[in-house]
């Protein structure tokens, strides 16, 4: 949900500011869905408002199928341990299918490192994924830590491990691909203001190596 703006500054602040005192009382708003078959018709669902980025001035909104009931109304958020795989909560991992990038996942990415793709720079929101440094086929968690902000060319590319970021932050490359092939700009990702977590980074590695053969 983008920030409101229209010619009326004060009753977008206004609205900003309910929005982010929702979501630290944990109170359910009103969200109102267009249809995208008649353009008459409004959907009236109820949703909570669970963090906002005023670099993108977007509201993250998870949508509710169900009135909640006993909601805490705190204003304390916990913070999210690192853990680099998903768990079925018994400590065994659990087979993961290649999904869609889930909006929560990217909004929580960008936020952490910015609208901007790590490698080139390009700013355009609608070339802007979330990339999982350890992947989802291998389990690997939607934890902000184990993302990377990347352009979709990027993307595919570290996917299909033609390079990958080392735990030092800088990128190496496949055997016989360079920089400038893959139109790459930074030698490193240290002007970051935030880093993924070296495990990450350090697993990621491993597959790299597997799926170039290196030693």
């Amino acid at each position: 949900y983008h920030y409101p703006q229209t010619k009326l500054a004060q009753q977008d602040e206004n609205e900003i500011s309910g929005m982010i005192s929702a979501m630290h009382y944990n109170i359910p708003i009103f969200i109102i869905i267009g249809n995208k078959t008649d353009g008459t018709k409004r959907t009236v669902k109820l949703g909570l408002v669970r963090d906002y980025d005023n670099q993108t001035e977007t509201f993250l909104v998870n949508i509710l199928d169900n009135y909640p009931t006993g909601l805490s109304t705190t204003s304390e958020v916990p913070s999210k341990k690192f853990v680099l795989k998903e768990s079925d909560g018994k400590g065994q991992t659990t087979t993961v299918k290649t999904r869609p990038e889930q909006p929560q996942f990217r909004f929580e990415v960008i936020k952490r490192y910015g609208p901007k793709c790590a490698v080139c720079d390009i700013t355009v929101d609608a070339t802007l994924e979330a990339a999982h440094i350890y992947p989802k086929s291998e389990n690997g968690s939607d934890h902000e830590e184990n993302g990377i902000v990347l352009c979709a060319n990027h993307h595919k590319i570290f996917d299909s491990y033609y390079f990958t970021i080392l735990s030092d932050l800088t990128l190496t490359y496949k055997p016989g691909m360079t920089k400038g092939e893959l139109e790459i700009k930074h030698d490193d990702i240290k002007h970051l203001h935030n880093h993924p977590h070296k495990k990450a980074l350090k697993e990621r590695y491993k597959l790299f190596k597997v799926a170039n053969k290196l030693k």
